[in-house]
């Protein structure tokens, strides 16, 4: 007469399913959770699996650095003088945007201003390099059109100890591979500067 209780048949891990854990884990570590098989199999089989996407996560944060390294400390490492093209655009409202183009590192934070001494206008702006490119929000006079005069437009690099870390690995903690006629240095540190005039006269149009 049966006893009507049932006994797991013990299933041994076989060669073929052994290999599928090794080389594909994440599908075949799954299989140790059918009945039969051993708990030292599947804490084998899902020790493994973690273990692999340790070693897989750890080589992608490596790779991912050595780019990083390469990329900011290499390819776009400053091996010129540093060059600002600077152009003021005056706009149809009557106010004008800075634009211009650099060979500052991407990131870079630029002070952008206009003044005009005869009228005491001055405004500035927070720019960053984008794309080896800046550009401004538009300066106006309140909202208003600028006024007609000669206008002074300026873009500067604030000291580098205030620049990003990425940015600081390329010129310097404190500007030191920086070099040419627009770099500036004094008592307080290295800056970059550039500026150019223009003409605002609306008897022109």
């Amino acid at each position: 007469m049966s006893s009507g209780k049932v006994v797991d048949e013990k299933r041994a891990v076989s060669i073929y399913l052994g290999l599928g854990i090794f080389f594909i884990p994440i599908i075949f570590s799954w299989f140790t959770l059918r009945r039969g098989y051993s708990s030292l199999a599947q804490v084998v089989s899902f020790s493994w699996l973690v273990i692999l996407f340790g070693i897989i996560g750890a080589k992608d944060v490596t790779e991912n650095n050595s780019v990083y390294q390469a990329e900011y400390t290499t390819s776009y490492q400053l091996t010129e003088d540093v060059g600002i093209e600077l152009e003021a655009k005056i706009q149809n409202s009557g106010g004008v945007r800075l634009v211009g183009t650099t060979n500052l590192p991407e990131g870079t934070v630029l002070m952008g201003s206009i003044s005009a001494p005869d009228n005491g206008y001055f405004a500035q702006d927070k720019l960053r390099v984008v794309g080896s490119k800046f550009e401004s929000a538009v300066f106006s006079n309140k909202g208003m059109p600028l006024s007609n005069g000669i206008y002074i437009a300026k873009i500067v690099m604030p000291l580098p100890k205030l620049q990003s870390d990425s940015v600081k690995s390329i010129i310097g903690v404190s500007g030191e591979y920086l070099s040419g006629p627009l770099v500036e240095k004094d008592e307080l540190g290295v800056s970059v500067s550039k500026l150019t005039k223009f003409i605002i006269d609306t008897a022109e149009e």
